[in-house]
C-alpha cells in the first residue's frame, strides 16, 4: 500500500478551531508522515494555531446566491481557488484533497485505489484513476416518475489520486460568480426542470457538475454542454465511460470519511439515509460496480446490494411502525449549496437544493 510519507494532504475551505484541529488529528493519526497543507481565508479569525506544514491564506473570492428567492450560497469559486492553490504548493507523488468540515476515520482511499484497474485507453484522461467519494456523484435526479439528468456529474468532497492527476482535475477556470450562479435570470431556459420544485434553481451548472464537465472536455473538445439544462446532445453512455475510466467511486465510509456537519453527519456514515430524489440517481459505489462489469470487465462479480436491502427494510419497519410518518425519516429537508465546496445547511424546513 502507498506509504504517507508520499502523499500530501490538502485541506481546503473555512475553518473553525475545533472542526479544524478534530480533522487534522485525524489525518496525523492515519498518514503520520503526509504533508498537510491548509488552504483557507485570510478574513476568517484565525485567532489559533494550525498544525500544519503549510498555511496558505487566501483572499476570499466570494460567493453569489442561485436561488430565486435570495438563498444558497453558491461557491465554486472559493472551492476552486482554495483548492488549486493548496494542490499547486503539494510536493509529494500524491495528493488528497479534502474538504475542511470533515474527518478522515480510515484510509480506505488507499486500500481500493489499485481496484477497478481495467480501463479503456479511448475514454482515459487521468494517468491512474482517481478515487471520489459518491456524495454526490449523481447520474440523475429523480422523484416521482420525473428525472432530471446529470451527466459528468462528480463528488468534490474529497479525491485522492496521483499529484499531477489531481492538478489537471482542478485546472479549470474561475467563473464570474454572479452571472454563473444566476445565470438563468438572466438567459432563457431551454426547458424546466422536470422535478418541479428543482426549478428555484439560477445555477449555470451545480459545482460538481462544472468540474466534471471541464475535466471531460479535455479528453472529449467536442462536447457540447453549455449549462445544466441542455443535456439533448450530450451522450450519457458517454459520460458513464469516462467516469468508470477516470475515476473510482467509494462511498463514504468506503473512503474512510465523515461529516462534521449537520445532517451530512448522518447520511455519511448511513448513505441509505440521502433523500429520496438523490438515492434514485445517487452514483454509489454499487451503481460503479454495475458500470465497472458493462464497460470494461464482464466477469466482474458485483456481489449483493447490501445497502438497498437495508434501505427497504428499514422503510418497511416505519411503515410498519409509524405508517403516516414514511416519509419523514428518509428524506432529509433539502439543503443549500453553500460551499467551502458545496456543502450545506438546512434553511428553516425548506427544499432548496
Amino acid at each position: 500500500m502507498i506509504s504517507s510519507r508520499e502523499i500530501s494532504v490538502v485541506i481546503q475551505g473555512k475553518v473553525d478551531q475545533k472542526n479544524i484541529n478534530r480533522l487534522i488529528h485525524s489525518i496525523r493519526e492515519k498518514l503520520p508522515e503526509a504533508e498537510l497543507i491548509v488552504a483557507t481565508w485570510k478574513n476568517d479569525n484565525l485567532n489559533f494555531y494550525i498544525d500544519c506544514d503549510q498555511l496558505v491564506l487566501l483572499k476570499d473570492p466570494g460567493a453569489a446566491s442561485m436561488s430565486v428567492d435570495g438563498t444558497g450560497a453558491y461557491n465554486i469559486n472559493r472551492l476552486l481557488y482554495s483548492t488549486v492553490e493548496g494542490i499547486n504548493r503539494a510536493n509529494r507523488k500524491y495528493i488528497l484533497k479534502i474538504r475542511s468540515d470533515l474527518l478522515l476515520k480510515d484510509v480506505g482511499f488507499l486500500k481500493n485505489f489499485d481496484s477497478y484497474n481495467k480501463r479503456d485507453i479511448s475514454h482515459s484522461l487521468a494517468r491512474h484513476k482517481i478515487a471520489i467519494c459518491s456524495l454526490y456523484c449523481m447520474k440523475c435526479e429523480s422523484e416521482k416518475g420525473f428525472v432530471h439528468p446529470t451527466p459528468y456529474h462528480i463528488s468534490d468532497w474529497a479525491c485522492f489520486g496521483l499529484s499531477d492527476d489531481i492538478k489537471d482535475l482542478f485546472d479549470i477556470p474561475l467563473v464570474n460568480i454572479e452571472y454563473f450562479a444566476r445565470y438563468f435570470e438572466v438567459n432563457l431556459k431551454y426547458r424546466n426542470y422536470s422535478i418541479p420544485w428543482l426549478n428555484h434553481r439560477l445555477w449555470k451548472f451545480p459545482p460538481e457538475q462544472y468540474i466534471g464537465v471541464q475535466y471531460a472536455k479535455k479528453l472529449y473538445p467536442e462536447l457540447k454542454f453549455d449549462n445544466c439544462l441542455e443535456y439533448d446532445y450530450v451522450d450519457a453512455i458517454q459520460s458513464e465511460k469516462f467516469i468508470v475510466n477516470n475515476f473510482i467511486i467509494l462511498d463514504p465510509l468506503q473512503f474512510g470519511l465523515i461529516s462534521e456537519k449537520k445532517y451530512y453527519d448522518k447520511i455519511s456514515r448511513h448513505i441509505d439515509r440521502v433523500p429520496e430524489y438523490v438515492w434514485n440517481g445517487l452514483y454509489r459505489n454499487y451503481i460503479y460496480k454495475q458500470d465497472y462489469k458493462k464497460y470494461l470487465d464482464s466477469n466482474y462479480k458485483i456481489g449483493i446490494d447490501w445497502i438497498e436491502k437495508k434501505r427497504r427494510i428499514r422503510r418497511l419497519i416505519i411503515k410498519i411502525l409509524k405508517p403516516q410518518t414514511i416519509r419523514k425519516p428518509f428524506i432529509l429537508q433539502d439543503i443549500i449549496y453553500t460551499n467551502n465546496s458545496s456543502q450545506g445547511d438546512i434553511d428553516n424546513g425548506k427544499r432548496i437544493r
